[in-house]
Protein backbone atom coordinates (compact mmCIF):
# COMPACT_ATOMS: atom_id res chain seq x y z
CA UNK A 1 0.00 0.00 0.00
CA UNK A 2 2.79 2.39 0.98
CA UNK A 3 4.43 2.29 -2.47
CA UNK A 4 1.34 3.45 -4.38
CA UNK A 5 0.59 6.18 -1.81
CA UNK A 6 4.14 7.63 -2.10
CA UNK A 7 5.81 9.88 -4.64
CA UNK A 8 7.31 7.35 -7.02
CA UNK A 9 8.36 7.00 -10.65
CA UNK A 10 6.52 4.88 -13.21
CA UNK A 11 9.29 2.24 -12.90
CA UNK A 12 8.10 1.68 -9.32
CA UNK A 13 4.41 2.44 -9.82
CA UNK A 14 3.70 0.09 -12.75
CA UNK A 15 4.91 -3.15 -11.08
CA UNK A 16 3.08 -2.15 -7.88
CA UNK A 17 -0.16 -1.62 -9.82
CA UNK A 18 0.22 -4.97 -11.57
CA UNK A 19 0.88 -6.68 -8.24
CA UNK A 20 -2.17 -4.99 -6.70
CA UNK A 21 -4.39 -6.25 -9.53
CA UNK A 22 -3.12 -9.81 -9.03
CA UNK A 23 -3.74 -9.61 -5.27
CA UNK A 24 -7.30 -8.35 -5.82
CA UNK A 25 -7.94 -11.03 -8.42
CA UNK A 26 -6.79 -13.77 -6.03
CA UNK A 27 -8.02 -12.43 -2.67
CA UNK A 28 -10.57 -9.72 -3.45
CA UNK A 29 -10.51 -6.33 -1.77
CA UNK A 30 -10.22 -8.03 1.64
CA UNK A 31 -6.44 -7.92 1.26
CA UNK A 32 -6.71 -4.13 1.68
CA UNK A 33 -8.09 -4.52 5.19
CA UNK A 34 -6.51 -2.76 8.14
CA UNK A 35 -7.71 -3.95 11.56
CA UNK A 36 -10.56 -5.81 9.90
CA UNK A 37 -11.76 -2.87 7.80
CA UNK A 38 -11.06 -1.97 4.18
CA UNK A 39 -9.18 1.33 3.94
CA UNK A 40 -11.34 3.49 1.69
CA UNK A 41 -8.58 6.05 1.11
CA UNK A 42 -6.18 3.54 -0.39
CA UNK A 43 -8.98 1.80 -2.29
CA UNK A 44 -9.96 5.04 -4.03
CA UNK A 45 -6.32 5.95 -4.70
CA UNK A 46 -5.82 2.55 -6.33
CA UNK A 47 -8.93 2.85 -8.51
CA UNK A 48 -8.08 6.42 -9.51
CA UNK A 49 -4.58 5.31 -10.50
CA UNK A 50 -6.02 2.51 -12.62
CA UNK A 51 -8.41 4.94 -14.34
CA UNK A 52 -5.60 7.39 -15.03
CA UNK A 53 -3.40 4.65 -16.49
CA UNK A 54 -6.22 3.50 -18.79
CA UNK A 55 -6.66 7.03 -20.15
CA UNK A 56 -2.93 7.67 -20.51
CA UNK A 57 -2.38 4.41 -22.40
CA UNK A 58 -5.46 4.58 -24.65
CA UNK A 59 -6.21 8.23 -25.39
CA UNK A 60 -4.65 9.61 -28.59
CA UNK A 61 -2.46 6.55 -29.07
CA UNK A 62 -2.09 4.17 -31.98
CA UNK A 63 -2.98 0.51 -31.58
CA UNK A 64 0.70 -0.41 -31.74
CA UNK A 65 1.51 1.98 -28.89
CA UNK A 66 -1.37 0.67 -26.80
CA UNK A 67 -0.38 -2.96 -27.26
CA UNK A 68 3.15 -2.16 -26.05
CA UNK A 69 1.66 -1.29 -22.65
CA UNK A 70 -0.85 -4.15 -22.66
CA UNK A 71 0.31 -5.73 -19.39
CA UNK A 72 -0.23 -2.57 -17.36
CA UNK A 73 -3.49 -1.87 -19.20
CA UNK A 74 -4.85 -5.36 -18.48
CA UNK A 75 -3.93 -4.94 -14.81
CA UNK A 76 -5.79 -1.62 -14.70
CA UNK A 77 -8.80 -3.19 -16.42
CA UNK A 78 -8.78 -5.99 -13.84
CA UNK A 79 -8.80 -3.51 -10.94
CA UNK A 80 -11.69 -1.57 -12.51
CA UNK A 81 -13.75 -4.71 -13.19
CA UNK A 82 -13.32 -5.92 -9.60
CA UNK A 83 -14.16 -2.49 -8.22
CA UNK A 84 -17.34 -2.14 -10.30
CA UNK A 85 -18.56 -5.45 -8.86
CA UNK A 86 -17.49 -4.29 -5.38
CA UNK A 87 -19.61 -1.14 -5.77
CA UNK A 88 -22.70 -3.31 -5.35
CA UNK A 89 -21.71 -4.55 -1.87
CA UNK A 90 -23.04 -3.23 1.48
CA UNK A 91 -19.49 -2.33 2.55
CA UNK A 92 -19.11 0.11 -0.34
CA UNK A 93 -22.39 1.81 0.54
CA UNK A 94 -20.90 2.88 3.89
CA UNK A 95 -18.08 4.87 2.27
CA UNK A 96 -18.03 8.67 2.12
CA UNK A 97 -20.41 10.06 -0.54
CA UNK A 98 -17.94 12.68 -1.76
CA UNK A 99 -15.25 10.03 -2.28
CA UNK A 100 -17.74 7.86 -4.16
CA UNK A 101 -18.68 10.76 -6.46
CA UNK A 102 -15.01 11.41 -7.23
CA UNK A 103 -14.22 7.80 -8.05
CA UNK A 104 -17.39 7.55 -10.15
CA UNK A 105 -16.21 10.50 -12.21
CA UNK A 106 -12.82 8.82 -12.66
CA UNK A 107 -14.56 5.63 -13.81
CA UNK A 108 -16.58 7.68 -16.29
CA UNK A 109 -13.41 9.10 -17.81
CA UNK A 110 -11.85 5.64 -18.19
CA UNK A 111 -15.05 4.22 -19.64
CA UNK A 112 -15.24 7.05 -22.19
CA UNK A 113 -11.65 6.33 -23.22
CA UNK A 114 -12.47 2.65 -23.83
CA UNK A 115 -15.60 3.49 -25.84
CA UNK A 116 -13.75 6.08 -27.95
CA UNK A 117 -11.01 3.56 -28.69
CA UNK A 118 -13.53 0.93 -29.79
CA UNK A 119 -15.33 3.46 -32.00
CA UNK A 120 -12.05 4.44 -33.63
CA UNK A 121 -11.05 0.79 -34.00
CA UNK A 122 -14.41 0.02 -35.62
CA UNK A 123 -14.05 2.82 -38.14
CA UNK A 124 -10.50 1.80 -39.04
CA UNK A 125 -11.26 -1.91 -39.39
CA UNK A 126 -14.34 -2.46 -41.52
CA UNK A 127 -13.39 -6.04 -42.37
CA UNK A 128 -13.48 -7.81 -39.00
CA UNK A 129 -12.48 -11.17 -40.48
CA UNK A 130 -9.03 -9.79 -41.41
CA UNK A 131 -8.35 -8.91 -37.78
CA UNK A 132 -8.47 -12.51 -36.61
CA UNK A 133 -4.93 -13.12 -37.86
CA UNK A 134 -3.49 -10.80 -35.20
CA UNK A 135 -3.92 -12.62 -31.90
CA UNK A 136 -2.41 -9.79 -29.82
CA UNK A 137 -4.87 -7.25 -31.21
CA UNK A 138 -7.79 -9.64 -30.76
CA UNK A 139 -6.83 -10.25 -27.11
CA UNK A 140 -6.74 -6.53 -26.45
CA UNK A 141 -10.11 -5.88 -28.11
CA UNK A 142 -11.57 -8.79 -26.12
CA UNK A 143 -10.29 -7.16 -22.92
CA UNK A 144 -12.03 -3.91 -23.90
CA UNK A 145 -15.25 -5.81 -24.59
CA UNK A 146 -14.97 -7.53 -21.22
CA UNK A 147 -14.53 -4.32 -19.19
CA UNK A 148 -17.35 -2.61 -21.11
CA UNK A 149 -19.59 -5.64 -20.53
CA UNK A 150 -18.86 -5.53 -16.79
CA UNK A 151 -19.79 -1.84 -16.76
CA UNK A 152 -23.09 -2.49 -18.51
CA UNK A 153 -23.90 -5.54 -16.40
CA UNK A 154 -23.12 -4.17 -12.95
CA UNK A 155 -24.25 -0.60 -13.60
CA UNK A 156 -26.91 -0.46 -16.36
CA UNK A 157 -27.53 3.25 -15.66
CA UNK A 158 -23.97 3.93 -16.74
CA UNK A 159 -24.90 3.25 -20.36
CA UNK A 160 -22.93 5.25 -22.96
CA UNK A 161 -24.86 6.87 -25.79
CA UNK A 162 -22.47 5.30 -28.29
CA UNK A 163 -23.40 1.73 -27.31
CA UNK A 164 -25.94 1.52 -30.15
CA UNK A 165 -23.24 2.44 -32.66
CA UNK A 166 -20.81 -0.05 -31.13
CA UNK A 167 -23.16 -2.96 -30.53
CA UNK A 168 -23.28 -4.39 -34.10
CA UNK A 169 -19.51 -4.21 -34.39
CA UNK A 170 -18.90 -5.82 -30.99
CA UNK A 171 -21.31 -8.65 -31.74
CA UNK A 172 -19.91 -9.23 -35.23
CA UNK A 173 -16.33 -9.18 -33.94
CA UNK A 174 -17.18 -11.63 -31.17
CA UNK A 175 -18.96 -13.94 -33.62
CA UNK A 176 -15.94 -14.00 -35.94
CA UNK A 177 -13.69 -15.05 -33.05
CA UNK A 178 -16.10 -17.81 -32.08
CA UNK A 179 -16.45 -19.11 -35.63
CA UNK A 180 -12.67 -19.35 -36.01
CA UNK A 181 -12.32 -21.18 -32.68
CA UNK A 182 -15.22 -23.47 -33.60
CA UNK A 183 -13.59 -24.42 -36.92
CA UNK A 184 -10.34 -25.21 -35.12
CA UNK A 185 -12.11 -27.38 -32.53
CA UNK A 186 -14.13 -29.24 -35.17
CA UNK A 187 -11.03 -29.87 -37.26
CA UNK A 188 -9.08 -31.18 -34.24
CA UNK A 189 -11.92 -33.49 -33.18
CA UNK A 190 -11.87 -35.08 -36.62
CA UNK A 191 -8.11 -35.64 -36.51
CA UNK A 192 -7.39 -36.73 -32.94
CA UNK A 193 -8.43 -36.59 -29.31
CA UNK A 194 -5.67 -34.16 -28.34
CA UNK A 195 -6.73 -31.53 -25.82
CA UNK A 196 -7.57 -28.33 -27.64
CA UNK A 197 -6.62 -24.79 -26.67
CA UNK A 198 -8.19 -21.92 -28.60
CA UNK A 199 -5.88 -19.63 -30.53
CA UNK A 200 -8.16 -16.65 -29.96
CA UNK A 201 -9.99 -15.32 -26.89
CA UNK A 202 -13.74 -15.73 -26.61
CA UNK A 203 -15.26 -12.21 -26.52
CA UNK A 204 -18.75 -13.58 -27.23
CA UNK A 205 -18.76 -15.24 -23.81
CA UNK A 206 -17.65 -11.95 -22.26
CA UNK A 207 -20.35 -10.03 -24.12
CA UNK A 208 -23.28 -12.29 -23.13
CA UNK A 209 -24.00 -10.57 -19.76
CA UNK A 210 -24.16 -7.18 -21.52
CA UNK A 211 -26.47 -8.61 -24.19
CA UNK A 212 -28.84 -9.69 -21.42
CA UNK A 213 -28.86 -6.16 -20.05
CA UNK A 214 -29.55 -4.65 -23.49
CA UNK A 215 -32.28 -7.09 -24.57
CA UNK A 216 -35.24 -5.42 -22.79
CA UNK A 217 -34.76 -2.37 -25.02
CA UNK A 218 -36.96 -2.92 -28.10
CA UNK A 219 -34.65 -1.24 -30.63
CA UNK A 220 -31.53 -3.04 -29.41
CA UNK A 221 -33.32 -6.38 -29.29
CA UNK A 222 -34.53 -5.91 -32.88
CA UNK A 223 -30.95 -5.10 -33.85
CA UNK A 224 -29.75 -8.36 -32.30
CA UNK A 225 -32.48 -10.33 -34.07
CA UNK A 226 -31.53 -8.76 -37.41
CA UNK A 227 -27.98 -9.94 -36.77
CA UNK A 228 -29.40 -13.48 -36.43
CA UNK A 229 -28.15 -13.72 -32.85
CA UNK A 230 -30.50 -16.62 -32.07
CA UNK A 231 -28.90 -18.77 -34.78
CA UNK A 232 -25.40 -17.80 -33.67
CA UNK A 233 -26.16 -18.63 -30.03
CA UNK A 234 -27.53 -22.01 -31.04
CA UNK A 235 -24.18 -22.87 -32.64
CA UNK A 236 -22.34 -21.26 -29.75
CA UNK A 237 -24.29 -23.36 -27.22
CA UNK A 238 -23.27 -26.55 -29.04
CA UNK A 239 -19.65 -25.36 -29.09
CA UNK A 240 -19.66 -24.59 -25.35
CA UNK A 241 -21.39 -27.89 -24.60
CA UNK A 242 -18.56 -29.76 -26.33
CA UNK A 243 -16.04 -27.87 -24.18
CA UNK A 244 -18.11 -28.60 -21.09
CA UNK A 245 -18.30 -32.31 -21.87
CA UNK A 246 -14.52 -32.42 -22.45
CA UNK A 247 -14.02 -30.70 -19.08
CA UNK A 248 -16.35 -33.22 -17.40
CA UNK A 249 -14.28 -36.14 -18.68
CA UNK A 250 -11.19 -34.74 -16.93
CA UNK A 251 -12.89 -34.52 -13.51
CA UNK A 252 -12.76 -37.07 -10.72
CA UNK A 253 -15.88 -39.20 -10.25
CA UNK A 254 -18.65 -37.37 -8.37
CA UNK A 255 -21.68 -38.66 -6.46
CA UNK A 256 -24.34 -39.79 -8.92
CA UNK A 257 -27.03 -39.99 -6.27
CA UNK A 258 -28.33 -36.66 -4.98
CA UNK A 259 -29.36 -38.15 -1.67
CA UNK A 260 -26.00 -39.81 -1.26
CA UNK A 261 -24.32 -36.41 -1.20
CA UNK A 262 -26.11 -35.49 2.01
CA UNK A 263 -26.33 -38.72 4.04
CA UNK A 264 -24.25 -37.18 6.77
CA UNK A 265 -26.51 -34.12 6.95
CA UNK A 266 -23.75 -31.97 5.46
CA UNK A 267 -25.11 -29.79 2.66
CA UNK A 268 -21.70 -29.65 0.97
CA UNK A 269 -21.45 -31.84 -2.08
CA UNK A 270 -17.71 -32.42 -1.83
CA UNK A 271 -15.00 -32.27 0.78
CA UNK A 272 -12.99 -29.07 1.13
CA UNK A 273 -10.03 -30.68 -0.64
CA UNK A 274 -12.21 -31.77 -3.57
CA UNK A 275 -13.93 -28.40 -3.83
CA UNK A 276 -10.63 -26.55 -3.77
CA UNK A 277 -9.42 -28.44 -6.83
CA UNK A 278 -12.71 -28.24 -8.70
CA UNK A 279 -13.28 -25.09 -10.72
CA UNK A 280 -16.55 -24.35 -12.47
CA UNK A 281 -15.75 -24.22 -16.19
CA UNK A 282 -16.36 -21.03 -18.14
CA UNK A 283 -18.43 -23.08 -20.57
CA UNK A 284 -21.03 -23.77 -17.87
CA UNK A 285 -21.53 -20.05 -17.18
CA UNK A 286 -21.72 -19.38 -20.93
CA UNK A 287 -24.43 -22.04 -21.45
CA UNK A 288 -26.45 -20.60 -18.55
CA UNK A 289 -26.25 -17.13 -20.13
CA UNK A 290 -27.33 -18.54 -23.51
CA UNK A 291 -30.34 -20.24 -21.89
CA UNK A 292 -31.28 -16.90 -20.31
CA UNK A 293 -31.04 -15.14 -23.67
CA UNK A 294 -33.45 -17.71 -25.16
CA UNK A 295 -35.80 -17.26 -22.19
CA UNK A 296 -35.79 -13.53 -22.90
CA UNK A 297 -36.56 -14.16 -26.56
CA UNK A 298 -39.55 -16.31 -25.56
CA UNK A 299 -40.82 -13.65 -23.14
CA UNK A 300 -40.23 -10.64 -25.38
CA UNK A 301 -40.61 -12.03 -28.91
CA UNK A 302 -43.09 -14.94 -28.63
CA UNK A 303 -44.26 -14.55 -32.25
CA UNK A 304 -40.71 -15.22 -33.41
CA UNK A 305 -40.58 -18.71 -31.88
CA UNK A 306 -42.61 -20.51 -34.57
CA UNK A 307 -41.14 -18.49 -37.45
CA UNK A 308 -37.45 -19.05 -36.77
CA UNK A 309 -36.10 -22.63 -36.94
CA UNK A 310 -33.29 -21.75 -34.52
CA UNK A 311 -35.70 -21.97 -31.58
CA UNK A 312 -36.91 -25.46 -32.42
CA UNK A 313 -33.29 -26.54 -32.95
CA UNK A 314 -32.32 -25.07 -29.56
CA UNK A 315 -35.18 -27.00 -27.93
CA UNK A 316 -33.86 -30.24 -29.42
CA UNK A 317 -30.40 -29.30 -28.15
CA UNK A 318 -31.86 -28.89 -24.65
CA UNK A 319 -33.56 -32.30 -24.90
CA UNK A 320 -30.21 -33.92 -25.71
CA UNK A 321 -28.33 -32.22 -22.85
CA UNK A 322 -30.69 -32.65 -19.90
CA UNK A 323 -30.23 -36.42 -19.64
CA UNK A 324 -26.47 -36.06 -19.17
CA UNK A 325 -26.72 -33.91 -16.03
CA UNK A 326 -30.13 -34.90 -14.69
CA UNK A 327 -28.81 -36.79 -11.65
CA UNK A 328 -25.69 -34.76 -10.90
CA UNK A 329 -26.24 -32.36 -8.01
CA UNK A 330 -23.24 -30.18 -8.82
CA UNK A 331 -24.96 -29.08 -12.03
CA UNK A 332 -28.38 -28.27 -10.57
CA UNK A 333 -28.24 -24.60 -11.67
CA UNK A 334 -27.29 -25.60 -15.20
CA UNK A 335 -30.05 -28.21 -15.17
CA UNK A 336 -32.55 -25.60 -14.00
CA UNK A 337 -31.64 -23.31 -16.87
CA UNK A 338 -32.04 -26.12 -19.39
CA UNK A 339 -35.38 -27.16 -17.89
CA UNK A 340 -36.92 -23.69 -17.74
CA UNK A 341 -35.68 -22.51 -21.16
CA UNK A 342 -36.90 -25.80 -22.63
CA UNK A 343 -40.33 -25.71 -20.99
CA UNK A 344 -40.79 -22.09 -22.09
CA UNK A 345 -40.07 -23.04 -25.70
CA UNK A 346 -42.28 -26.11 -25.43
CA UNK A 347 -45.21 -23.83 -24.63
CA UNK A 348 -45.02 -22.46 -28.18
CA UNK A 349 -43.62 -25.58 -29.84
CA UNK A 350 -45.87 -28.36 -28.52
CA UNK A 351 -44.81 -31.95 -29.10
CA UNK A 352 -46.40 -35.36 -28.67
CA UNK A 353 -45.53 -37.87 -25.97
CA UNK A 354 -44.78 -40.38 -28.71
CA UNK A 355 -41.41 -38.67 -29.12
CA UNK A 356 -39.09 -40.32 -26.53
CA UNK A 357 -36.92 -37.21 -26.22
CA UNK A 358 -39.95 -35.06 -25.36
CA UNK A 359 -41.29 -37.60 -22.87
CA UNK A 360 -37.89 -37.91 -21.16
CA UNK A 361 -37.58 -34.12 -21.02
CA UNK A 362 -40.98 -33.70 -19.34
CA UNK A 363 -39.99 -36.43 -16.89
CA UNK A 364 -36.79 -34.50 -16.12
CA UNK A 365 -38.77 -31.27 -15.69
CA UNK A 366 -41.17 -32.84 -13.19
CA UNK A 367 -38.28 -34.38 -11.27
CA UNK A 368 -36.47 -31.01 -11.14
CA UNK A 369 -39.54 -29.19 -9.78
CA UNK A 370 -40.45 -32.04 -7.43
CA UNK A 371 -37.01 -32.34 -5.86
CA UNK A 372 -36.86 -28.67 -4.89
CA UNK A 373 -39.45 -28.76 -2.10
CA UNK A 374 -39.70 -31.62 0.36
CA UNK A 375 -41.55 -31.17 3.65
CA UNK A 376 -40.41 -34.65 4.67
CA UNK A 377 -36.99 -33.17 5.47
CA UNK A 378 -38.48 -30.80 8.04
CA UNK A 379 -39.05 -31.69 11.67
CA UNK A 380 -42.17 -29.54 11.46
CA UNK A 381 -44.35 -30.59 8.53
CA UNK A 382 -46.44 -27.47 8.98
CA UNK A 383 -43.67 -25.47 7.29
CA UNK A 384 -42.46 -25.50 3.71
CA UNK A 385 -38.78 -26.43 3.49
CA UNK A 386 -36.36 -26.29 0.57
CA UNK A 387 -34.69 -29.65 0.14
CA UNK A 388 -31.07 -30.09 1.13
CA UNK A 389 -30.22 -30.90 -2.48
CA UNK A 390 -31.26 -27.40 -3.59
CA UNK A 391 -30.58 -25.30 -0.50
CA UNK A 392 -27.11 -24.04 -1.40
CA UNK A 393 -28.16 -22.91 -4.87
CA UNK A 394 -31.69 -21.78 -4.00
CA UNK A 395 -30.91 -18.03 -4.33
CA UNK A 396 -30.06 -18.73 -7.98
CA UNK A 397 -32.92 -21.18 -8.49
CA UNK A 398 -35.91 -19.69 -6.66
CA UNK A 399 -37.19 -17.32 -9.37
CA UNK A 400 -36.39 -19.86 -12.07
CA UNK A 401 -38.37 -22.56 -10.23
CA UNK A 402 -41.40 -20.26 -9.94
CA UNK A 403 -41.18 -19.27 -13.62
CA UNK A 404 -40.80 -22.90 -14.67
CA UNK A 405 -43.77 -24.11 -12.60
CA UNK A 406 -45.96 -21.35 -14.03
CA UNK A 407 -44.87 -22.24 -17.55
CA UNK A 408 -45.50 -25.94 -16.92
CA UNK A 409 -49.10 -24.99 -16.12
CA UNK A 410 -49.35 -23.23 -19.50
CA UNK A 411 -47.91 -26.28 -21.27
CA UNK A 412 -50.53 -28.50 -19.60
CA UNK A 413 -53.27 -26.28 -21.07
CA UNK A 414 -51.90 -26.93 -24.57
CA UNK A 415 -50.82 -30.56 -24.15
CA UNK A 416 -53.22 -32.70 -22.09
CA UNK A 417 -50.77 -35.60 -21.93
CA UNK A 418 -48.35 -33.47 -19.87
CA UNK A 419 -51.06 -32.93 -17.24
CA UNK A 420 -51.80 -36.66 -17.20
CA UNK A 421 -48.10 -37.35 -16.67
CA UNK A 422 -47.89 -34.88 -13.76
CA UNK A 423 -50.76 -36.70 -12.05
CA UNK A 424 -49.59 -40.24 -12.89
CA UNK A 425 -46.06 -39.49 -11.64
CA UNK A 426 -47.44 -38.63 -8.20
CA UNK A 427 -46.15 -35.05 -8.29
CA UNK A 428 -49.59 -33.42 -7.98
CA UNK A 429 -50.50 -35.81 -5.16
CA UNK A 430 -47.40 -34.82 -3.21
CA UNK A 431 -48.23 -31.13 -3.72
CA UNK A 432 -51.76 -31.67 -2.39
CA UNK A 433 -50.46 -33.63 0.59
CA UNK A 434 -47.93 -30.94 1.37
CA UNK A 435 -50.46 -28.10 1.14
CA UNK A 436 -52.84 -29.94 3.44
CA UNK A 437 -50.12 -30.03 6.11
CA UNK A 438 -48.35 -26.69 5.68
CA UNK A 439 -49.88 -23.87 7.71
CA UNK A 440 -51.44 -20.78 6.17
CA UNK A 441 -48.85 -17.99 5.71
CA UNK A 442 -45.87 -20.35 5.62
CA UNK A 443 -45.55 -20.21 1.81
CA UNK A 444 -44.15 -17.13 0.09
CA UNK A 445 -46.36 -15.45 -2.50
CA UNK A 446 -44.27 -16.49 -5.51
CA UNK A 447 -44.21 -20.17 -4.57
CA UNK A 448 -47.90 -20.13 -3.65
CA UNK A 449 -48.82 -18.59 -7.02
CA UNK A 450 -46.74 -21.18 -8.89
CA UNK A 451 -48.43 -24.06 -7.02
CA UNK A 452 -51.86 -22.51 -7.55
CA UNK A 453 -51.25 -22.14 -11.29
CA UNK A 454 -50.22 -25.78 -11.59
CA UNK A 455 -53.21 -27.12 -9.62
CA UNK A 456 -55.58 -24.87 -11.59
CA UNK A 457 -54.23 -26.23 -14.88
CA UNK A 458 -54.89 -29.80 -13.68
CA UNK A 459 -58.42 -28.96 -12.52
CA UNK A 460 -61.19 -31.17 -11.16
CA UNK A 461 -60.97 -33.55 -14.13
CA UNK A 462 -57.73 -34.87 -12.71
CA UNK A 463 -57.87 -33.94 -9.01
CA UNK A 464 -60.47 -34.28 -6.27
CA UNK A 465 -62.59 -31.12 -6.15
CA UNK A 466 -63.16 -31.32 -2.38
CA UNK A 467 -59.42 -31.53 -1.71
CA UNK A 468 -58.77 -28.64 -4.12
CA UNK A 469 -61.31 -26.40 -2.34
CA UNK A 470 -59.87 -27.35 1.05
CA UNK A 471 -56.33 -26.43 -0.07
CA UNK A 472 -57.50 -23.24 -1.80
CA UNK A 473 -59.31 -21.98 1.29
CA UNK A 474 -56.48 -22.96 3.62
CA UNK A 475 -53.91 -20.91 1.68
CA UNK A 476 -56.05 -18.13 0.24
CA UNK A 477 -55.81 -19.35 -3.38
CA UNK A 478 -58.78 -17.41 -4.74
CA UNK A 479 -58.20 -18.28 -8.40
CA UNK A 480 -58.07 -22.01 -7.64
CA UNK A 481 -61.20 -21.74 -5.48
CA UNK A 482 -63.20 -19.95 -8.18
CA UNK A 483 -62.03 -22.33 -10.90
CA UNK A 484 -62.90 -25.41 -8.83
CA UNK A 485 -66.36 -24.11 -7.95
CA UNK A 486 -67.04 -23.16 -11.57
CA UNK A 487 -66.03 -26.61 -12.82
CA UNK A 488 -68.17 -28.28 -10.17
CA UNK A 489 -71.19 -26.20 -11.22
CA UNK A 490 -70.75 -27.30 -14.83
CA UNK A 491 -70.92 -30.98 -13.90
Amino acid sequence: MGVLCSKITYQQRDPALILASQMIENFGFEYLQTEGKITSQFLFILVNLACIEIRMIIEDRSLEQIVQNSRLLMASFSIIESFIVYMGTPTYEKFDEKQKEQVYAALGGAETAVVCFLLKFKDENKQTSKLMSNTETTCFVAACIRVLSVWLTEDPHFLPDDVDVLLPFLVEYSIKCFEKNNRELTSLKKQSTTKWTSSLPDPLRLLLPAILILMPDNARRKMLIEMDLQRVLLDYAKYQWRLFRDWQKEQLPTPSDWLGASLSGDTRLFSDDESAGREVPESEAAIISICTVFMNFVSMEPFLINDDPAFKAFLKFVFSCVGDINKKPEYVVLLGNFVVSGIMLLRYLPAEDSDPMVFNFISSCVRFFWDAIDFEESNDRRKLVISIRYKRQWPELAEMWILGMGTLAKVIENSAWVGDFVVDSGFSGEIMKMLQNVMHGEIDIGTKTALEDLLSSLGTKRLNSRDLLKVARRHGMSMLSKMTQAEENEK
